[in-house]
């Protein structure tokens, strides 16, 4: 299983292990506007504009950063997001991850990319991927950790 690091217990259920921990990608929020505000800022649209995000941390930033904006929650993969963003029924903007942005291949769609003043927080591990593994029998276990150990001496 592929998980968000972030996502994972501190805690890992007995018999599951951590495989690997890939490289960091970004960290940053971006900000993805429907096509009507092209080459906009948030700071620039114009008051009571929809942005959408899933996360309570970014609403909250934004709601103080940007008091004439109205944060909305918006759910789905990124697919659905960017949809129900160029359907341009509900959304001017979306906040999403840097990271998803970048590994589905559409970072030509990221038209702000946060700052230290815009979005001051980001989570510790986020956009860290890893892969996790069930162990089935008890020796494999022995025998991965073995190896992993001495690969770190």
């Amino acid at each position: 299983m592929v998980h968000s690091l972030k996502d994972l217990p501190s805690t890992l259920p007995p018999g599951m292990l951590i495989g690997a921990v890939f490289r960091r990608d970004s960290p940053y929020d971006v900000a993805v506007f429907h096509p009507k505000h092209k080459g906009s800022t948030l700071a620039s649209l114009p008051e009571g504009s929809v942005i959408g995000t899933s996360s309570l941390r970014r609403s909250a930033q934004l709601k103080r950063a940007f008091p004439h904006l109205i944060i909305e929650d918006v759910r789905g993969n990124l697919n659905t997001r960017l949809n129900k963003l160029d359907a341009g029924d509900k959304y001017d903007a979306l906040i999403l991850a840097a990271a998803g942005m970048e590994r589905m291949g559409w970072a030509e769609r990221i038209e702000q990319v946060r700052d230290g003043l815009l979005f001051s927080r980001y989570l510790v591990l986020t956009t860290s991927l890893t892969c996790n593994y069930e162990i089935l029998y008890k020796n494999v276990e022995s025998d991965i950790l073995r190896k992993t150990s001495q690969n770190y001496q």
